[in-house]
């Protein structure tokens, strides 16, 4: 029991890392769409985003996206892609190959030219986990993020290529690539506010102003004034002409100010994409043959294909068609917890054989 309830630890300590991790971005959000150039369903392109470039964190350019859903009551839900990534693309390596990978990766690093790589510090203290490599290019020729594909290099082909090599050489258990993603803000803003400068106008002076803040957005499109439940006089734009408006307001109704739109937003590592595509299952890397246990198709059972279905198990990775073969080590057509269990009696000895072999 001591060798069994050791590997659990090391299991479980898996699920821990990446419980956690999700709960560190609670307000992450993931939006998948058919088409990361296309407005979500429900909002419109925002043309006039100026204003909002601080959102979207692009200091060096304008090229990012807004987008609006406008409501009734004057307040917007507001998305902002920004930072667009192309060729984006992440491996986890088997920690004991990381010098295979690293040989690999510099062969095909000329030819791939990649704008940003990063990998990660082998564990020293967990040798059975995986180690992530991610790369991808975001810069135009000209040097700036664009939202143009056209643009960019398209290097699918040369990745997939290096991927299979890769797990030729066993030295990485996924491989994920995504054409383009982007970085999500997440925001909301409320309609503008009218307030009197005086502490309690008169019904007369509320009448008043209300007809002259009518009369001024008749000469605007898309302008609209109304009283929320709380008496305020709201003014719902929709429109880039606030900044023209508000002036013109204030010019025609002295004892008012309007406040502007309030913005507010996440802080969450939120994104945008079009799906991924697990190269491992693109390039066919599981002949037909399958070994029950065998998840990462390393050719051997260990602690890390204990890992990878600890993961399905809690939900944190989807397995492709061959490993949720592999890991359905009882053979009942289904991948749960109690493969999980069979699978480390296994591995601590307890049972000499899988019940899919029998």
């Amino acid at each position: 029991m001591k060798k069994l309830s050791k590997v659990l630890a090391v299991v479980s300590c898996a699920a821990i890392t990446f419980a956690s991790l999700g709960s560190v971005n609670s307000e992450a959000i993931c939006i998948m769409i058919d088409n990361v150039f296309e407005a979500p369903e429900g909002y419109t392109e925002f043309d006039d985003k100026g204003s909002l470039q601080w959102a979207a964190e692009s200091k060096d350019n304008d090229d990012y996206t807004v987008y609006k859903k406008y409501y009734e009551n004057g307040n917007e839900d507001v998305l902002i892609y920004h930072d667009y990534k192309y060729n984006y693309t992440v491996f986890n390596i088997v920690n004991a190959k990381i010098d295979i990978y690293d040989s690999i990766y510099e062969k095909y690093s000329d030819k791939l030219n990649m704008q940003y790589y990063y990998r990660g510090e082998p564990p020293v203290k967990q040798p059975d986990f995986d180690v992530e490599a991610v790369i991808y290019d975001m810069y135009d020729a000209d040097g700036y993020v664009t939202k143009d594909p056209s643009k960019m290099e398209d290097k699918y082909d040369l990745i997939m290529e290096m991927a299979a090599e890769m797990y030729d050489a066993g030295c990485i258990t996924e491989a994920t690539y995504k054409s383009v993603t982007a970085n999500l803000a997440i925001g909301e803003s409320s309609a503008a506010t009218v307030q009197f400068k005086t502490e309690n106008p008169t019904e007369e002076e509320k009448s008043t102003a209300y007809d002259k803040i009518q009369e001024v957005i008749s000469d605007f499109e898309n302008v609209e004034l109304f009283i929320d439940a709380q008496g305020r006089y709201r003014i719902k734009t929709g429109s880039e002409c606030f900044d023209e408006l508000l002036p013109t307001i204030e010019e025609a109704c002295p004892n008012v100010i309007v406040f502007s739109p309030i913005y507010t937003f996440l802080l969450s590592s939120s994104n945008v994409d079009s799906g991924s595509v697990d190269l491992l299952a693109a390039i066919g890397e599981f002949d037909g043959t399958i070994t029950y246990g065998d998840l990462n198709a390393d050719g051997s059972v260990g602690i890390r294909d204990a890992i990878l279905m600890n993961k399905a198990v809690v939900g944190a990775i989807t397995l492709n068609e061959a490993q949720a073969k592999a890991a359905d080590v009882n053979g009942d057509g289904a991948v749960n917890g109690d493969d999980l269990n069979i699978l480390l009696n296994f591995l601590v000895n307890n049972i000499d054989t899988l019940p899919a072999d029998k």
